[in-house]
């Protein structure tokens, strides 16, 4: 799997990642995280629902659209955040944190 494109909030052109299995999306979302760190690619949620550019594509088939909150979730898996209280999300969900810069596909 790999991200081909990034295209905008439930583009009918693509397959919605809710026809995958557990293990695909898993992989999916492990394919993301990776574009992410290579690309450098820093953004919020509510980016991620807005821009022409916040979803990504997976192998040119299906899009990847989700919450505000799980968006953050991916970015702060993106960047090691510390977890222990299953509130790294936070950070990233509806705005990009202090100190950080928006960095878009």
């Amino acid at each position: 799997m790999k991200v081909t494109k990034w295209t905008y909030w439930n583009n009918n052109k693509y397959k919605d990642i809710n026809e995958l299995t557990d293990d695909e999306f898993k992989e999916v979302e492990e394919t993301i995280i990776k574009e992410i760190k290579d690309k450098g690619y820093k953004f919020c949620g509510s980016a991620h629902q807005n821009i022409e550019t916040g979803c990504p594509v997976i192998d040119d088939k299906y899009i990847y659209c989700v919450s505000m909150r799980k968006w953050g979730d991916i970015m702060a898996r993106a960047y090691d955040l510390p977890n222990e209280d299953g509130l790294a999300y936070v950070l990233w969900s509806w705005a990009v944190p202090d100190g950080e810069t928006s960095v878009y596909p």
